[in-house]
């Protein structure tokens, strides 16, 4: 364990959240998850005060996303619509 001394109280806090995700095919069977990172500031009293740009990340994945018996050449549209035939 750590942890961070000052000789003063801290005057912003952070949230760092994912403000987009996505996992897409370039080509059959290559996956790339392309994703944001933001943070809301928010000042000594709690109020938020800024939304900041973190990251962007682009990524090719090395494994396939989906885990199942589906060939890894089937698109995400053809994955999410397979999905929901069989949960409709």
């Amino acid at each position: 364990m750590g942890e961070w001394r000052a000789d003063r109280a801290p005057t912003r806090n952070y949230q760092v959240y994912e403000a987009a995700h996505e996992i897409a095919t370039d080509l059959p069977g290559r996956f790339v998850r392309r994703s944001i990172l933001r943070r809301k500031v928010f000042d000594s009293a709690g109020a938020e005060i800024d939304d900041e740009f973190v990251v962007e990340n682009h990524a090719l994945m090395m494994y396939r996303p989906f885990l199942s018996n589906r060939p890894a050449a089937a698109s995400i549209e053809q994955v999410d619509g397979a999905q929901a035939d069989r949960e409709g």
